[in-house]
């Protein structure tokens, strides 16, 4: 869809919200009931559609670069990631994830063909070129890091300018034709990334050593913290009736987590607890996002009784909705990609039109479940806009 069609359909869709409020119960009785948290299936088919067409656009790229012939796995491919969109779309999100996932599992396979031996010099080079392009970017990065934390990058600095040397030298003989000198150059590169990898490793390890301090000191002052918010928002969720059981249950866990690590830190092997931390990342980051969800929920109640009444909120999250469609507008005319934004701004108004119309049934559990979803993906729209907008940073 593109950005003025777009536009003109947030519009319109916002216009037939705005008159939901006022029609009857029957005009809505036709409204399908949601089924499951549709907040967190809404956030994890999100995620793992922006993560798909990452993954998509990447593999178009290895495809064109290389001349590989689309084979059967890219086609279903490509059919399981339109399907995953459409059903995204329409807030089918469970069948969005399994089918985004399925999706994924075939790029993968397309992926791994571009990088066997069904290539040859040529088609190895522009792979490996492309590959390793991201790789060297975040190299250089995490060099000017660790020298600007006073480290001393000579070696590792060293092995990153003959990995560059090689890279470059496979660039220059593939662009003039070179090709009798690819397999070389290949062999070059790949011995060249081995040496700065072994050299990667050392800084890090010592990255992570010195920053270990920092780092579970931070965890530890922002754990305690996030421990007594979860609590005082477990009193006030149990108070308005919000089934807070799950967070009850990531909480312990996170506890668990938490005190290990003070107990090291307490110690003094900080190297200990960072691998604790390490280790449970999974669970501290579920930890955190039954925080957020449950806070969401309660942000959105508490809104109306500080004297935001239905309108309000109905205005407010409408004036959102159309100043990131006309901000997506101006992106786009600048050469900004807004497919991935666009696709979560159309999915917002329609579960804001769904919230309000369930609203006026009298079922607000359920309304209140497709509006933090609304909020949700609205985040995640104004998020891509100031990551994009001029005189950032």
């Amino acid at each position: 869809m593109g950005l003025r069609r777009l536009t003109v359909s947030v519009l319109a869709l916002l216009i037939v919200g705005g008159m939901l409020q006022w029609g009857t119960a029957a005009d809505s009785a036709s409204t399908p009931s949601p089924s499951g948290d549709v907040f967190q299936e809404a956030q994890t088919a999100g995620a793992l559609i922006e993560k798909l067409n990452m993954v998509a656009n990447f593999t178009d790229s290895a495809i064109r670069s290389s001349h590989f012939s689309r084979s059967h796995d890219y086609t279903l491919a490509e059919t399981y990631r339109r399907k995953a969109l459409d059903e995204y779309r329409s807030r089918e999100y469970s069948s969005a994830t399994g089918d985004a996932l399925r999706a994924m599992n075939y790029y993968r396979a397309v992926l791994s063909q571009l990088k066997g031996g069904e290539l040859g010099p040529k088609g190895k080079a522009q792979s490996e070129l492309l590959r390793l392009k991201p790789y060297l970017d975040s190299v250089f990065k995490l060099i000017e890091f660790a020298k600007s934390r006073g480290f001393d990058v000579t070696n590792v600095t060293y092995e990153y300018n003959q990995t560059m040397n090689a890279y470059l030298e496979l660039r220059n003989d593939l662009r003039t034709g070179n090709l009798g000198e690819l397999p070389t150059d290949l062999q070059t590169l790949e011995m060249r990334r081995a040496l700065l990898e072994g050299a990667l490793v050392r800084l890090r390890h010592s990255l992570m050593e010195r920053m270990s301090v920092e780092i579970v000191d931070g965890f530890v002052l922002r754990g305690g913290t996030a421990i007594n918010l979860a609590r005082n928002l477990m009193g006030a969720a149990s108070q308005r009736g919000v089934d807070v059981r799950m967070l009850q249950a990531r909480l312990t866990s996170f506890e668990r987590v938490y005190k290990r690590v003070l107990e090291l830190k307490s110690a003094g092997d900080y190297g200990e607890a960072l691998e604790v931390i390490r280790t449970n990342r999974g669970i501290i980051t579920s930890f955190q996002t039954s925080v957020m969800y449950v806070r969401l929920r309660l942000e959105t109640g508490e809104a109306s009784r500080a004297g935001m009444g239905v309108q309000a909120l109905v205005n407010e999250t409408s004036a959102r909705i159309r100043e990131d469609g006309l901000s997506l507008e101006k992106l786009n005319e600048r050469g900004v990609n807004t497919r991935i934004a666009e696709l979560q701004l159309e999915v917002a108004v329609r579960e804001f039109n769904t919230a309000l119309m369930l609203y006026k049934m009298g079922r607000t559990v359920e309304a209140r479940e497709h509006f933090l979803a609304t909020r949700f993906l609205l985040g995640r729209v104004e998020l891509f806009i100031r990551m994009h907008s001029p005189g950032r940073g």
